[in-house]
């Protein structure tokens, strides 16, 4: 009797999956009939010949995961990927990133040596990527509609221009270029001891978000933004500081230290001495 898995596979079909001008090449599994094991959105698909799947491609060094359906906890714990890493598109149900969280797939630790590319993912439970290391992290336009962790994780270039958070952990991050522009935070956010070289969060929206203790070395640019609640307290800002426009329900600078910030346009409803 030939083995399960050999025979759900539909050899002579090829998955319908298509983005832009990019079709997936993998072959159709019986349950679907129209999908690959990969794209198929069901959450009854047989989840061992996933992971049975997803390991062989692992192993080739195919990191090309678009618009794949992540279906529970993946491990990736301590995973050095030495190329380009594609989950454009991509639906993680439960995502865990310890270094990196996919409903919970695990990344901790995860080790990405060139361009990851989330743009537009989505994250239907918790995403957390504590300790993970991004050369050029592309989050554009993701969504984390449950809680994200990025603790300890260092980025050389992160691009979270348009993504949308719920509550949100980015404490002892380093980041050498941070871009943020348009990014919403729907519910808390951490960045405590946080350290930007370069931050753009032009036009984002907070609801209440902890700056504590980050340094901003070069450039921080909130012009535009606006604050339910923002604390500031003891950050340090050593070059130019844009608040142009921005607006504050609550706003703390105790302790905060400034070289040069412009605040023209800005209004505070309430400040906290």
């Amino acid at each position: 009797m030939a083995n399960q898995k050999e025979l759900i596979e539909v050899n002579n079909m090829k998955c319908s999956f298509t983005l832009e001008e990019w079709k997936c090449p993998e072959p159709t599994w019986t349950e679907s009939g129209k999908y690959c094991i990969f794209h198929d959105p069901s959450l009854k698909k047989d989840i061992e010949l996933f992971k049975q799947k997803l390991e062989e491609k692992l192993e080739k060094k195919d990191y090309n995961f678009k618009g794949y359906y992540f279906p529970e906890v993946l491990n990736f714990v301590n995973k050095e990927f030495e190329e380009d890493v594609n989950f454009e598109e991509a639906t993680f149900e439960n995502a865990n990133f310890y270094g990196a969280t996919f409903q919970n797939a695990n990344f901790s630790g995860v080790t990405f040596e060139k361009i990851a590319n989330f743009v537009e993912v989505t994250f239907q439970k918790n995403a957390y990527f504590w300790e993970a290391t991004f050369q050029d992290a592309g989050f554009e336009g993701a969504s984390f509609q449950e809680d994200a962790g990025f603790v300890y994780a260092t980025f050389q270039n992160a691009n979270f221009r348009g993504a949308t958070f719920q509550y949100t952990e980015f404490s002892v991050v380093t980041f050498e270029n941070a871009d943020f522009e348009g990014a919403t935070f729907q519910e808390e956010v951490d960045f405590v001891d946080a350290t930007f070289k370069i931050a753009n969060f032009r036009g984002a929206s907070f609801g209440c978000v902890d700056f504590m203790g980050a340094s901003f070395q070069e450039g921080a640019d909130f012009e535009g933004a606006t604050f339910e609640s923002a604390d500031f307290e003891k950050a340090s800002f050593h070059e130019d500081a844009k608040f142009i426009g921005a607006t504050f329900k609550i706003a703390n600078f105790e302790g905060a230290t400034f070289h040069y910030v412009r605040l023209k346009g800005t209004t505070f409803e309430k400040i906290v001495e």
